[in-house]
């Protein structure tokens, strides 16, 4: 008998920590019961055992990690890149997104603005002090804008208007029939109808659209004074023609020098 309580306390010390098999009696215990003890035995023993249950693949398992993966997302969407946070990038894009921003109000829709408020290459005249164009850095604009009230409304449509009114003019003098006007005195007045268009148009487009940037402006005013020398010169053309109508050296002279000032006035214009 000592050999066999010898074995059965073995068995019983290797019977620590082991799970063991509850006998089912089928006349106590269904089936269903007996399946149920099971599974929330499996669940308390994982419980227990590794102080965690099973994750859901979807379900984040370190909250550490998923905000540093938000993190780069977010830095990735403001730099474009995946490097790192660069507070001079950062800077430039902002600066950028502003510019966007505030172009496209402008474009949508402005109010005239008081000369204090406008830039340094905008402020021509100080005795305009109400109802100034802001900078409109569109073309588009630029010609909307003819149809609103503010400080070049009175300048545009009178050249506009001019220039215009001298097209139609012209068409209709050099339309005639030789009959009416000779050929000569067509391309004397067809000087001065050319001239006259220039200039106003010239003027038209400076009025228009110096409001556009520092560049347009400079270069629409260059452009502006170069449509008043050739109204200058273009009127000279017929007062020479008809005043030397009976010399024909002093008239050919006379009308050189003209086209020759104009000419130089035109260069120093553009080139300065």
């Amino acid at each position: 008998m000592s050999h066999y309580s010898d074995a059965e306390d073995s068995l019983d010390i290797m019977d620590v920590g082991v799970r063991k098999r509850k006998v089912w009696d089928p006349e106590t215990e269904s089936i269903s019961s007996e399946i149920k003890e099971l599974l929330e035995d499996d669940v308390n023993s994982l419980v227990e055992e590794d102080c965690v249950g099973c994750p859901l693949p979807s379900t984040p398992e370190d909250e550490n990690m998923l905000d540093s993966e938000m993190s780069d997302v977010l830095k990735a969407a403001v730099l474009g890149t995946g490097d790192e946070l660069d507070i001079s990038t950062l800077a430039h894009n902002a600066a950028s997104q502003a510019e966007h921003v505030v172009r496209k109000m402008i474009q949508a829709g402005w109010s005239v603005c008081h000369f204090r408020n406008l830039p340094a290459w905008l402020q021509d005249n100080d005795f305009l002090i109400f109802g100034h164009r802001p900078p409109l850095p569109s073309f588009r604009a630029c010609f909307k804008s003819i149809f609103r009230l503010h400080t070049e409304t009175a300048n545009i449509w009178t050249h506009l208007l001019g220039c215009v009114a001298f097209i139609g003019i012209a068409i209709f003098f050099l339309m005639r029939p030789t009959m009416e006007i000779e050929l000569q005195e067509k391309i004397v007045f067809g000087a001065f109808f050319a001239g006259a268009i220039l200039c106003l148009g010239m003027s038209f487009m400076f009025h228009t659209v110096n409001c556009h940037s520092q560049f347009i402006g400079k270069l629409f005013s260059k452009l502006d004074y170069c449509g008043i020398a050739m109204l200058i010169m273009g009127s000279f053309v017929p007062w020479v023609y008809y005043g030397f109508y009976c010399h024909f050296r002093p008239k050919v002279v006379y009308l050189s020098v003209v086209l020759r000032t104009g000419h130089n006035q035109h260069h120093g214009q553009l080139m300065g």
